[in-house]
């Protein structure tokens, strides 16, 4: 039983890397961008998306762009504001601080003309995670990787990696996109939130395979990572 397991769980993540490559054939071999870190007309900052997690007990900041003079509502949780954009199109709103909560729930910004809508919201702690390659080494690359893999099902933890700054200039907000590494010759996602599921699990690095089992991360409250990471060569 234990070698078949080990064979269905190899089996698995072969099938994974084999759509990965898939994929990364038909992309060229630079960044490519599928949502920009500002969008025309109505838009949020791409930290607030479906599936993330907004920290537990304090202020919930959420804001975006719009056109100019755009009065915009948010609604969450039964909590409602309304912010109107300045001149140079960005808004911003409060809403008052919450409690965890592991019930998934919906986010609705409502513009003038257009509507966006963010589901399978958490309420729980968001950690920040930083680091050099010792945080960007992948989960596939660890010791007995195939099982670790199949075995990240964790629903309730949710995990966003932020795409390599440009520089030292401030920046307006982060791109979603397949970001190109030439070190490792692939593209790797950037900028999703994203539930810790098997097909996901795979390209993050191999923290992500420690968190959830040497910690209380499945039980309340909830965690969302927010990992920032920067492989250096000499």
């Amino acid at each position: 039983m234990k070698t078949r397991s080990c064979f269905a769980a190899t089996l698995f993540a072969l099938l994974l890397v084999h759509a990965g490559s898939a994929l990364a054939q038909q992309m060229p071999r630079e960044d490519v961008v599928e949502v920009p870190a500002v969008a025309e007309g109505l838009c949020v900052s791409n930290i607030f998306q479906t599936n993330m997690v907004l920290q537990r007990d304090k202020p919930l900041h959420i804001w975006g762009w719009a056109q100019p003079g755009e009065q915009i509502t948010v609604t969450f949780a039964g909590e409602q504001a309304t912010a109107t954009a300045n001149s140079e199109r960005h808004w911003k709103i409060t809403l008052s601080s919450m409690p965890a909560n592991a019930t998934p729930q919906r986010m609705i910004v409502q513009g003038k003309d257009d509507e966006i809508i963010l589901d399978n919201i958490l309420v729980g702690d968001v950690w920040v995670l930083g680091g050099q390659s010792n945080m960007e080494f992948e989960l596939a690359k660890v010791e007995n990787s195939p099982l670790e893999i199949v075995s990240a099902n964790y629903p309730q933890l949710r995990i966003l990696t932020v795409p390599y700054g440009q520089g030292p200039e401030s920046q307006q907000g982060l791109a979603r996109l397949h970001e190109w590494s030439d070190w490792f010759g692939r593209h790797f996602r950037k900028g999703d939130w994203d539930e810790c599921t098997p097909e996901t699990a795979r390209p993050f690095g191999d923290w992500l395979c420690f968190c959830p089992q040497n910690s209380e991360s499945q039980q309340r409250p909830r965690r969302g990572y927010r990992c920032f990471t920067r492989r250096y060569h000499r």
